[in-house]
């Protein structure tokens, strides 16, 4: 199991009934996502179902969002450095999801590792080895309508890989597999990573626990 979970972990909780619902997520050496649900926080209640196979446009996939309504999904591949997206016609089943299109980040960044949006969808960011760079969206959360903003923010970490934003945009995090850490930065304006706005905080290590971590997710509120 810890193979197949190398890339990343997605725990997504639903606000809108009274168990808390997770949806996990995960790439496999197949460049397969398959989708498990959870309810009562420990009880499995679903299977691996319907995989979603995306070798047809990147063999290697390394990190997954959602937008905050769940109808696109978007992973960021390696092997051609582009970000896809993809339509789900049910909120976050990704069963019922359809290839829409793609954006490249090669000329920025030859290793992209993650992605995360803004909360309205208007800023795209993408973290590498070292860097994270911040696109404009013309059409929220529609990625071929990406462009760079020529704004970008170096880490100081080694071997980078996921981004994540706090739902304010007031906080950055980077996870890095260099020293097996996550790493935490304020913007005092919110989802903007140009280096007068962004104070490092500090880090916490993951090295106990895993000696390669891929990406960091927080739950809505933080705690």
């Amino acid at each position: 199991m810890k193979q197949i979970l190398t890339f990343f972990l997605l725990l997504l909780s639903s606000a809108k009934i009274s168990l808390v619902f997770l949806l996990f997520l995960f790439a496999g050496i197949n460049s397969t996502f398959a989708q498990f649900n959870l309810s009562g926080g420990v009880t499995f209640t679903g299977s691996g179902g319907n995989p979603l196979n995306v070798a047809t446009q990147d063999g290697v996939p390394e990190a997954l969002t959602f937008s905050p309504d769940g109808t696109r999904m978007y992973f960021l591949g390696s092997a051609n450095d582009r970000v896809y997206q993809y339509n789900l016609s049910t909120a976050f089943d990704i069963t019922t999801a359809t290839y829409n299109n793609f954006f490249g980040v090669g000329a920025q960044d030859a290793v992209p590792r993650g992605v995360a949006f803004s909360n309205d969808g208007t800023k795209m960011f993408v973290s590498g080895n070292v860097n994270v760079y911040q696109y404009s969206l013309s059409t929220a959360f529609q990625v071929n309508t990406a462009t760079y903003s020529g704004t970008s923010y170096v880490t100081a970490a080694a071997a980078g890989r996921g981004v994540f934003f706090s739902p304010t945009g007031n906080r950055m995090y980077f996870t890095a597999t260099g020293d097996n850490s996550v790493r935490q930065y304020n913007l005092s304006t919110p989802y903007d990573i140009s280096t007068p706005n962004v104070t490092y905080i500090g880090l916490f290590s993951f090295a106990t626990q895993d000696t390669s971590p891929q990406s960091t997710f927080f739950s809505p509120d933080g705690l």
